[in-house]
């Protein structure tokens, strides 16, 4: 199981890299969008990370300590309107603002 990120531009896909790298070992959903990859990872939060020119994974910022598990997530909007839409099974549905993705912040 896990993450991987494939250049499928050829008939024979290639891996480029996995998330387990950083230590991830539960990854409950994963969104892209807005230049970002988002990795819902339960109990531990969320990551958030960009592909680099070089096709490796690149942790941007993680959002941990929420009330409940992250169940499920997508990411909308673009640039300064960018932002993480959560599901968190105690917490209800959280909204993650993400106009500046180093620093995730709550609204």
């Amino acid at each position: 199981g896990g993450v991987a990120l494939l250049d499928v531009s050829s008939a024979t896909p290639r891996l480029l890299d996995r998330l387990e790298r950083f230590g991830v070992d539960r990854v409950r959903a994963v969104a892209v969008g807005g230049g970002l990859v988002a990795s819902g990872e339960g109990s531990s939060g969320v990551r958030f990370l960009r592909v680099t020119a070089e096709g490796k994974f690149e942790e941007l910022s993680r959002l941990s300590g929420l009330a409940g598990e992250v169940t499920d997530l997508l990411l909308e909007g673009e640039g300064q309107t960018l932002r993480a839409i959560l599901a968190a099974d105690r917490a209800g549905v959280l909204i993650v603002d993400l106009s500046d993705p180093a620093h995730p912040r709550l609204q």
